[in-house]
């Protein structure tokens, strides 16, 4: 099933409260056999789903299995391992906060995290004899970068760079799981562009 697909029948689903004299609405239904299709042709083993609003529940089901060696079956209160999907749970937290005017999107990340002042950005490194040159940022990573995978910040486990980089006393390697304790983040691409260095890319974090 194509995500557009999803999407439409999830947004169907929003009107199941408005629907009347129907004990199991079309909308709901045509979901249930898109997830239920899923599963027969075996590109998902298992799924739940659930569609809310700010009034409650207005869609769930569970489909397929938890197990398959086991053939145990999918149910509601399945946990999952979500991994980087909290990216797309904390970035919805996120922008509920704009909307109430918590915080604006252009704000610098260093307003609410001050490790995040007098970044520093790769100019260059030599993977072979550890030398590298790095300049100070020209602006300050904003909160939109997160959101958007543009701040230049990176993972080890996924670019050569931040994973053979050996700073000096006081200068840190960029990783979303490292704070800066005592020194600072280090950007891979200038602030705003992202990427490891010089492949244009989105940052990874």
């Amino acid at each position: 099933m194509k995500r557009r697909e999803f999407i439409t029948l999830v947004g169907g689903a929003a009107a199941l409260p408005f629907a009347a004299n129907a004990q199991q609405p079309q909308s709901s239904l045509a979901i249930d056999e898109a997830m239920r299709g899923a599963v027969a042709r075996k590109e998902v083993a298992g799924v739940v789903v659930m569609a809310a609003d700010r009034k409650g529940i207005i869609y769930q089901g569970a489909f397929g299995v938890a197990d398959i060696a086991e053939a145990r079956p999918l149910k509601l209160d399945a946990l999952f391992r979500i991994a980087s999907m909290t990216k797309a749970v904390t970035s919805t937290a996120a922008m509920q906060l704009v909307e109430q005017g918590r915080f604006a999107i252009e704000d610098p990340v260093e307003k609410y995290l001050p490790e995040f002042a007098k970044l520093s950005v790769f100019e260059s490194f030599d993977g072979a004899t550890g030398a590298y040159r790095v300049r100070p940022a020209t602006k300050a990573v904003t909160v939109r970068h997160l959101l958007t995978h543009t701040s230049g910040l990176g993972y080890a486990f996924t670019n050569p760079t931040v994973r053979d980089f050996k700073p000096a006393r006081g200068l840190f390697p960029p990783a979303h799981f490292h704070a800066a304790r005592n020194g600072r983040h280090v950007l891979l691409r200038p602030e705003g562009q992202g990427g490891a260095l010089g492949d244009g890319q989105p940052s990874d974090s």
